[in-house]
């Protein structure tokens, strides 16, 4: 827990911020509330959706059977 005087001291850190500090903390506040998976254009859901599916049925390879066939 955060004491009350570290609390006081970032308080004033900010209200003395210059613009840049304060959209960095505005990014940094709404990257907490929002999830990356919105961030995501359709397309790029669709294919990490259709990644998974091919997990979950069987129709992938372990990192080291791709690393075997290739020869690394």
């Amino acid at each position: 827990m955060i004491k009350d005087t570290k609390r006081q001291e970032i308080a004033e850190w900010v209200l003395q911020a210059d613009d840049d500090v304060l959209l960095l903390l505005d990014q940094l506040r709404k990257s907490e509330t929002s999830d990356w998976w919105d961030g995501l254009s359709e397309s790029q859901q669709k294919r990490i959706q259709k990644g998974y599916k091919s997990i979950i049925e069987g129709k992938s390879m372990s990192h080291e059977e791709v690393a075997k066939k290739h020869g690394l």
